[in-house]
């Protein structure tokens, strides 16, 4: 990527992201909107985290989907998931997260990743991924817009899914993307 954004790249993610992960998952967090978990929600166990992480990929690897983190100097800027559902009715359709630090937000991030995971999605995953889903918070209006850019609907909405610190809801949105 070039322009007035930071330059960054695109590869498959390792073990060795585990602690940097750690940090964007903590990041986004930190800031409140658009996110389900709250600093409690992630304790303070980093080792455990790793591990989960470390599995995660191991699945992944075993054809279950695929991670993709992007690189920017020697930061990860983002990343993004995709793993397929586990009932062998269901193996046609993965589930999507996808996660931008947020002093990287604005810049594409978020729209190179997911890019390339719909592109891994149309020509490596096997058997072929038709359905993938996402569920986003309806206060995260820049999630949508790029998710309804690349194709993805909203099929519905759970309301007052998540209850906010002051007592107000968030309807959590179900999207997906049906590919051909």
């Amino acid at each position: 990527m070039s322009g007035a954004g930071p330059e960054f790249h695109v590869r498959p993610a390792e073990p060795a992201d585990a602690p940097a992960l750690r940090e964007i998952e903590r990041a986004v967090v930190d800031i409140g909107a658009g996110v389900v978990l709250t600093p409690e929600d992630l304790g303070d166990d980093d080792a455990c985290h790793e591990g989960r992480f470390a599995e995660k990929l191991g699945r992944l690897a075993a054809g279950t989907g695929c991670s993709l983190v992007a690189v920017s100097g020697q930061r990860l800027a983002g990343h993004v998931t995709l793993e397929r559902y586990k009932p062998v009715r269901l193996r046609h359709a993965a589930l999507l997260d996808l996660a931008v630090a947020p002093d990287f937000q604005g810049h594409g991030v978020g729209q190179r990743l997911l890019r390339d995971i719909l592109a891994w999605a149309k020509s490596e995953a096997r058997p072929p991924i038709r359905r993938i889903q996402a569920n986003v918070l309806a206060d995260n209006e820049r999630a949508i817009h790029i998710y309804q850019g690349f194709g993805f609907e909203i099929e519905g909405t759970r309301k007052r899914f998540l209850q906010i610190a002051d007592g107000s809801f968030v309807d959590d949105h179900m999207m997906a993307l049906v590919m051909e």
